[in-house]
């Protein structure tokens, strides 16, 4: 007993910082404590997860190894990275974020949990917690507009807890054992059963929801493009992370049965994905909203990672999944550097002529755009390459071409970006970036030229980390 909770101190400690955080902002009248209290709760978390990264809290329901340590730490990592950035907004605004770090923890808790977990009893109610992060998230934002998005976001995550409850009670009445593994046997002894086969599209269709993806983007675009900035950022950084690593492990063992036929709808959801994606951020002239279409585009290529259903597509994914999140987190960075009486920009009109007056943060966006296109030698090109061989081998020609048509759609509204930077004229009077924004950026784009540079190093750890863990 005293094991397990020893075991157990991350999640207990984030627990803790849940009901805490609520109790300081209401004490203090200082705006900035429930920040240092949430990164000191996170921090100590991040500790003890290291320490026991393969000491499962319960062996029969929980895992243990370096997949699951790998996910852990780029959750922590991104949710300190995520704090960084919405401590300083809300600084210069003046504001309290106690709902942003409570929707933080609480998304923090739920989604390391969720990787973890093998016992499916425990996924609806686990998907059920980061959807009610996400919407604390929601509510934290200023915009009215952001808030009436986050009620339909609510009922949206209510009917799908509704989908997984009902879900986990059928499975459970038919086969008797919740394990992902017993699932699958009982999967492949009735995989010509069309009820098992809507179970695991519902299932699916539930992460497509939660990340963002087509065809069930309506609450995606529209939302980021309008919200505040540190709400921006969580939305496209965070769930991926969570969503994609539970998805890895459902698809080496719940969904390996029917394999064909859900590759099969993977292709069509990351092909809606990639095209809505590409023509969305062609068609705004909200950079925030062209940012948002850009990370639908990346969900569609990383679905389409994963059709074949191999080991090996997760190195592929992982890589491709890590390279986006770092050029997308130096773009948030960027623009929190982009700021006018006091305001962020997000219309392509104020950004006019930035490179003159802020040539540091143009150039930094200008990379971090050519690497989520994949051009070499940006870190992207590797996430790219691998995309690209994994299509070769498999033999899906149609789908390479495909890739390569949506890929020079995304890049055309990219170059808008970078034309309004440096070509377009403006009379935009920008304030001084702080230099904690200046010293961010730097690291950020440090790290991807270290990896650039020895690529292998990134490709070798992953691959040891994630390959024979699912399968």
């Amino acid at each position: 007993m005293l094991e397990n909770f020893i075991y157990g101190m991350p999640w207990l400690i984030l627990l803790l910082g849940i009901f805490s955080v609520p109790l300081f902002s209401y004490f203090s009248k200082s705006n900035t404590l429930p920040w240092h209290v949430t990164e000191f709760f996170v921090l100590a978390s991040f500790f003890f997860e290291v320490v026991f990264y393969n000491k499962p809290i319960n062996k029969q329901f929980f895992a243990a190894d370096y997949y699951t340590l790998l996910f852990s730490c780029v959750i922590y990592v991104c949710a300190l990275s995520l704090l960084l950035l919405a401590r300083r907004w809300h600084s210069s605004m003046s504001t309290s974020g106690t709902l942003y770090c409570e929707g933080l923890l609480v998304g923090i808790l739920s989604g390391n949990i969720l990787i973890d977990v093998t016992n499916f009893a425990f996924v609806p109610f686990l998907l059920c917690g980061l959807m009610l992060g996400n919407y604390l998230i929601f509510r934290h934002s200023d915009n009215k507009k952001g808030s009436s998005f986050g009620f339909v976001y609510a009922l949206s995550c209510f009917v799908c807890g509704i989908i997984l409850i009902l879900c986990s009670v059928a499975l459970g009445l038919d086969n008797g054992s919740l394990q992902y593994t017993d699932i699958e046997q009982y999967l492949l002894i009735n995989n010509s059963s069309s009820a098992a086969y809507i179970l695991v599209l519902l299932l699916v269709f539930c992460f497509v929801f939660i990340l963002g993806a087509a065809p069930l983007h309506f609450w995606y675009t529209e939302t980021l493009g309008q919200t505040i900035l540190p709400v921006m950022a969580y939305f496209t950084l965070f769930p991926p992370i969570v969503i994609f690593s539970v998805w890895n492990r459902f698809n080496m063992t719940m969904f390996m049965p029917f394999h064909t036929q859900v590759g099969i709808i993977y292709g069509a959801i990351a092909l809606l994905s990639m095209f809505g994606g590409a023509l969305g951020a062609c068609s705004v002239v909200n950079i925030r909203k062209i940012i948002s279409y850009g990370s639908m585009y990346h969900f569609g290529m990383m679905i389409l990672l994963m059709q074949n259903f191999k080991s090996g597509d997760i190195v592929n994914l992982t890589i491709y999944l890590l390279v986006f999140l770092l050029a997308t987190y130096g773009i948030m960075v960027s623009l929190f550097g982009l700021k006018s009486k006091g305001e962020y920009l997000f219309m392509l009109n104020d950004l006019s002529g930035a490179a003159r007056k802020k040539p540091y943060v143009s150039a930094m966006i200008t990379a971090y755009l050519f690497s989520l296109v994949g051009f070499p030698p940006f870190l992207g090109f590797i996430g790219l390459f691998n995309s690209v061989h994994n299509l070769v081998i498999n033999n899906h020609p149609y789908m390479l071409f495909m890739i390569l048509g949506t890929t020079a759609v995304l890049v055309f509204a990219y170059l808008q970006i970078i034309r309004t930077l440096y070509f377009a004229r403006g009379n935009t009077v920008f304030d001084r970036t702080e230099r904690g924004i200046y010293a961010v950026m730097l690291f950020n784009a440090l790290l991807m030229l270290s990896v650039s540079l020895k690529p292998e190093w990134l490709i070798a750890n992953i691959k040891f980390m994630t390959e024979g863990t699912l399968g």
